[in-house]
Protein backbone atom coordinates (compact mmCIF):
# COMPACT_ATOMS: atom_id res chain seq x y z
CA UNK A 1 0.00 0.00 0.00
CA UNK A 2 0.70 3.40 -0.33
CA UNK A 3 -0.07 4.51 3.09
CA UNK A 4 0.95 2.54 6.32
CA UNK A 5 -1.51 1.13 8.95
CA UNK A 6 -2.12 3.93 11.54
CA UNK A 7 0.09 3.58 14.06
CA UNK A 8 2.71 1.37 12.41
CA UNK A 9 5.97 3.51 11.43
CA UNK A 10 3.92 6.54 10.24
CA UNK A 11 3.26 9.16 12.82
CA UNK A 12 1.01 11.29 12.23
CA UNK A 13 0.09 9.37 8.64
CA UNK A 14 -1.79 5.85 8.25
CA UNK A 15 -4.92 4.22 7.47
CA UNK A 16 -7.02 3.33 10.29
CA UNK A 17 -9.39 0.78 8.07
CA UNK A 18 -6.46 -0.72 7.12
CA UNK A 19 -5.45 -1.13 10.79
CA UNK A 20 -8.78 -2.68 11.58
CA UNK A 21 -9.06 -4.96 8.35
CA UNK A 22 -5.55 -6.04 10.01
CA UNK A 23 -7.06 -6.30 13.22
CA UNK A 24 -10.29 -7.88 12.66
CA UNK A 25 -10.90 -9.73 9.68
CA UNK A 26 -9.38 -12.97 9.09
CA UNK A 27 -6.43 -12.74 6.47
CA UNK A 28 -2.88 -14.57 5.71
CA UNK A 29 -1.39 -10.88 5.56
CA UNK A 30 2.79 -11.83 6.36
CA UNK A 31 3.85 -8.42 5.33
CA UNK A 32 2.85 -4.85 4.73
CA UNK A 33 5.04 -2.99 2.25
CA UNK A 34 4.56 0.70 2.13
CA UNK A 35 6.61 4.35 1.49
CA UNK A 36 4.43 6.80 2.18
CA UNK A 37 5.70 8.15 5.49
CA UNK A 38 9.45 9.53 5.09
CA UNK A 39 9.96 10.35 8.24
CA UNK A 40 10.32 6.57 9.10
CA UNK A 41 11.68 5.35 6.07
CA UNK A 42 13.70 2.31 5.74
CA UNK A 43 12.81 0.69 8.95
CA UNK A 44 11.36 -2.96 9.33
CA UNK A 45 9.76 -4.28 12.10
CA UNK A 46 7.56 -7.23 13.42
CA UNK A 47 4.51 -6.52 15.02
CA UNK A 48 2.07 -9.27 16.93
CA UNK A 49 -1.96 -8.77 15.12
CA UNK A 50 -4.94 -9.76 15.03
CA UNK A 51 -7.68 -10.01 18.04
CA UNK A 52 -5.85 -12.43 20.15
CA UNK A 53 -2.16 -11.23 18.60
CA UNK A 54 -1.91 -14.79 16.81
CA UNK A 55 -0.61 -13.54 13.74
CA UNK A 56 3.04 -12.13 13.49
CA UNK A 57 3.09 -9.46 10.35
CA UNK A 58 6.19 -8.04 8.67
CA UNK A 59 5.93 -3.89 8.07
CA UNK A 60 8.34 -2.91 5.80
CA UNK A 61 8.56 1.56 5.36
CA UNK A 62 10.77 1.84 1.78
CA UNK A 63 10.28 5.43 1.70
CA UNK A 64 13.43 7.09 0.32
CA UNK A 65 14.94 4.16 0.43
CA UNK A 66 14.93 -0.04 -1.14
CA UNK A 67 14.38 -2.41 1.71
CA UNK A 68 14.97 -6.12 1.51
CA UNK A 69 11.98 -8.33 3.13
CA UNK A 70 12.43 -12.00 3.36
CA UNK A 71 8.90 -13.46 3.83
CA UNK A 72 8.82 -17.40 5.27
CA UNK A 73 6.51 -19.65 3.22
CA UNK A 74 3.72 -21.40 5.81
Amino acid sequence: SHSPPAGILADPYGSEPLTNCLSYRDHNVKAVLFGHAHKNGNKIIEESFGEDDSQTIIFSNAACHVNSVKIKNT
